[in-house]
């Protein structure tokens, strides 16, 4: 039983009973979840700068990346700053990505996400911290005028502008571990924005032309929702959401399967590109596109902040 199918999708008889069996546990972690962030919005910091967080409170593969990307070349800003966690990278504390076009290390430091961040808005800065006060203040430090947090819904102890981002292709709305939401649902009220996918905003897949004998490697969350835009005939490895990939593994899979060519995401390959693989490497273009009437909401809070602050 894949544990991604289990906690999305939990259709089955067996991942049925093993889903009410976890409720009690569920009911525990998502009370933690809530305790914390009411103990955080008691010491809530507000900024004299606009904040944007993009979150949600499912796991994995809402889009968060690819719509803050957009969000971001569609606001065409000056001075802005990114900041998230860099989940599985290979780093502790407060990393620099890049700044002024300028990138400061290698995925495996900074993360996919976080990498993918410094190639396709590189006038932004982009720190990964765990702790996003540290993050919030450098990037302060460094002349930022708008911050965006990458999955900083839960931190509650900061005054921002909370958007949510809401899957379409989550049947499973138990709370975790029986299912895949991260908290309580009632916590979206303290969101500013409740953002549904195929609403507000769409996802566009481009796939380029590939070869006969091109084989998908991904570690994205839910990478089944490729295969509507995939050739049924293509071969595809799955890797769990967000691995680093290996030289020798990703040689060993092209040997296997008898392929000189390589179909990935963005996201994977910003990974890819620093094990100087000797195979044609394609990418899929993914794109969010934001609906008029949310772009001009978040517009609006940016303009009001800044008369404020100016």
């Amino acid at each position: 039983m894949q544990i991604e199918h289990y906690l999305f999708i939990n259709s089955s008889p067996l991942e049925k009973l093993i889903s009410f069996l976890l409720y009690p546990i569920s009911l525990l972690y998502a009370s933690i979840s809530l305790i914390k962030r009411i103990i955080l919005s008691l010491f809530k910091i507000k900024y004299d700068i606009a904040i944007i967080s993009i979150g949600n409170i499912s796991l994995g593969g809402s889009g968060k990346t690819p719509f803050l990307i957009s969000l971001i070349k569609r606001l065409n800003l000056q001075n802005t700053a990114i900041i998230l966690r860099g989940y599985k990278r290979k780093s502790k504390g407060l990393v620099i990505v890049n700044h002024n076009n300028n990138i400061l290390c290698d995925s495996k430091t900074s993360g996919d996400e976080a990498m993918l961040y410094a190639t396709s808005l590189k006038q932004s800065i982009v720190i990964v911290s765990e702790n996003r006060i540290n993050g919030i203040n450098k990037a302060k430090e460094m002349g930022a005028k708008y911050i965006f947090l990458d999955d900083g819904f839960s931190k509650s102890n900061i005054e921002k502008y909370d958007i949510l981002l809401e899957s379409n292709d989550i049947k499973n709305k138990r709370l975790f571990p029986s299912g895949a939401m991260r908290e309580f649902s009632f916590v979206k009220k303290q969101a500013n924005l409740i953002l549904q996918e195929n609403i507000d905003y769409k996802r566009k897949v481009k796939i380029p032309k590939i070869e006969k004998d091109t084989i998908l490697i991904t570690s994205i969350s839910k990478p089944y929702r490729l295969d509507s835009f995939l050739n049924k005939e293509i071969k595809k490895i799955y890797f769990p959401d967000h691995s680093l990939f290996s030289k020798e593994d990703i040689v060993n899979i092209c040997q296997e399967h008898n392929s000189n060519s390589i179909l990935c995401t963005t996201k994977d390959y910003v990974k890819l590109k620093d094990l100087n693989l000797e195979y044609k490497i394609f990418t899929i273009d993914l794109d969010i596109q934001i609906s008029d009437d949310v772009f001009m909401e978040i517009q609006g809070y940016i303009n009001h902040q800044s008369s404020i602050n100016n």
